[in-house]
Protein backbone atom coordinates (compact mmCIF):
# COMPACT_ATOMS: atom_id res chain seq x y z
CA UNK A 1 0.00 0.00 0.00
CA UNK A 2 2.58 2.46 1.00
CA UNK A 3 4.57 1.78 -2.04
CA UNK A 4 1.34 2.59 -4.31
CA UNK A 5 1.07 5.68 -2.10
CA UNK A 6 4.32 6.43 -2.75
CA UNK A 7 4.44 5.99 -6.38
CA UNK A 8 1.59 7.78 -7.07
CA UNK A 9 2.99 10.63 -5.30
CA UNK A 10 5.98 10.32 -7.56
CA UNK A 11 3.59 10.63 -10.28
CA UNK A 12 2.21 13.71 -9.29
CA UNK A 13 5.42 15.17 -8.68
CA UNK A 14 6.60 14.46 -12.27
CA UNK A 15 2.81 15.72 -13.33
CA UNK A 16 3.02 19.22 -11.51
CA UNK A 17 7.01 19.60 -12.14
CA UNK A 18 5.84 19.33 -16.05
CA UNK A 19 2.52 21.14 -15.95
CA UNK A 20 4.88 24.39 -14.81
CA UNK A 21 7.56 23.44 -17.46
CA UNK A 22 4.56 24.02 -20.33
CA UNK A 23 1.93 26.08 -19.27
CA UNK A 24 0.11 25.76 -22.64
CA UNK A 25 -0.58 22.48 -21.15
CA UNK A 26 -1.54 23.59 -17.97
CA UNK A 27 -4.13 25.41 -19.24
CA UNK A 28 -5.09 22.16 -21.83
CA UNK A 29 -5.90 20.56 -18.43
CA UNK A 30 -7.58 23.00 -16.92
CA UNK A 31 -9.64 23.77 -19.59
CA UNK A 32 -10.68 19.78 -19.40
CA UNK A 33 -11.50 20.07 -15.82
CA UNK A 34 -13.68 22.99 -16.55
CA UNK A 35 -15.66 21.20 -19.68
CA UNK A 36 -16.00 18.29 -17.63
CA UNK A 37 -17.65 20.21 -14.58
CA UNK A 38 -19.71 21.95 -17.12
CA UNK A 39 -21.02 18.77 -18.49
CA UNK A 40 -21.40 17.47 -14.61
CA UNK A 41 -23.86 20.45 -13.97
CA UNK A 42 -25.57 20.12 -17.15
CA UNK A 43 -26.04 16.30 -16.76
CA UNK A 44 -27.62 17.06 -12.71
CA UNK A 45 -29.65 19.43 -14.45
CA UNK A 46 -31.58 17.21 -16.90
CA UNK A 47 -32.08 14.25 -14.12
CA UNK A 48 -34.30 16.77 -12.34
Amino acid sequence: MDAYNGANQHTKDLYIERIQREPQMARAVDQQLRDRELVLQRDQGLSR
